[in-house]
């Protein structure tokens, strides 16, 4: 297993990790492929909480109507990832 945590930076930041570990700015294609198990791994599975523009950044918007059911949009379904292997944790979908 790993964990890795990412955290805002100032507008127009490039992203980095600091020597703790820590992912500072925009997430990204490339920075969620060189940290994250590829979408392929056996037993995959990404755990994923933020404010609704990340998540909507990350995963895709959940109130298009013509997004298949299980479908992962955004930076996770550009990767290849399935909605089987992404669980996130919001309040987004409930209500």
């Amino acid at each position: 297993p790993r964990l890795w945590h990412s955290r805002p930076a100032a507008e127009g930041t490039s992203f980095s990790v600091g020597a703790d570990g820590v992912g500072i700015g925009r997430v990204s294609e490339a920075s969620m492929a060189g940290y994250l198990p590829s979408a392929g791994e056996s037993g995959t599975a990404v755990l994923v909480c933020g404010p609704e523009g990340m998540l909507n950044h990350l995963c895709g918007d959940p109130d298009r109507t013509n997004r298949p059911r299980g479908a992962v949009e955004g930076l996770f379904g550009d990767l290849g990832y399935d909605g089987s292997q992404i669980v996130e944790f919001s309040d987004r979908n409930v209500g």
